[in-house]
């Protein structure tokens, strides 16, 4: 007997559970125009405002004519995954076979979300910092990091940092890092392994 309008519901909520948890870089993202979307293919025209001129005041005002460019968003990535379970299989199993396929394939579809958002970052933009990292001490790099940040007059809100595995150690091991302030703790409290 097959339930066939309730199973997708049920395997939809799984994995968008198991997705959330895994994923790093995808929450990064700008995710407003996410409703627009119809499938793959789709071309979204995004309207990008210009800086303005910030005038010194002196009894008068100018108008100017703000202006805008266009970026073009193309869908171009559509991913699935697909399983059986026998029920005859499901019966004999010692484990909800449906949750632990879902459960891996939300890892699973979480990873190769993050990893091509990750090879899409292959060039500086105006707010990205580069800071190489001779000593190894991941700690002093993301002060640096800041610094530059500070320097270019980016704002601190939405600022972010992703570090591989070793560099997640890395600032583990340091106590400027684990026992800064409770801005440090909440730090620490909101990353991922």
């Amino acid at each position: 007997m097959a339930v066939a309008n309730l199973i997708p519901q049920i395997w939809s909520a799984r994995l968008a559970a198991n997705m959330d948890n895994a994923l790093t870089i995808a929450p990064l993202a700008n995710t407003n125009y996410e409703g627009e979307i119809s499938g793959v293919g789709s071309v979204l025209k995004i309207q990008k405002a210009a800086n303005l001129t910030i005038g010194t005041y002196a009894g008068t005002v100018t108008f100017e004519a703000p202006t805008s460019t266009t970026v073009s968003l193309t869908v171009d990535q559509d991913r699935y995954f697909a399983f059986t379970v026998d029920d005859l299989e499901r019966v004999q199993a010692n484990v909800d076979l449906v949750d632990s396929f879902t459960r891996r394939a939300g890892y699973g579809l979480a990873d190769a979300l993050d990893g091509y958002l990750a090879g899409l970052y292959t060039a500086q933009a105006a707010g990205d910092v580069a800071v190489i990292l001779a000593s190894g001490d991941m700690y002093t790099a993301a002060v640096k990091a800041g610094r530059n940040l500070d320097l270019k007059s980016v704002p601190r809100e939405g600022r972010w940092l992703v570090v591989t595995p070793a560099g997640y150690a890395n600032l583990l091991a340091n106590t400027k890092f684990t026992q800064a302030s409770a801005m440090g703790d909440s730090v620490i409290a909101t990353s991922r392994a």
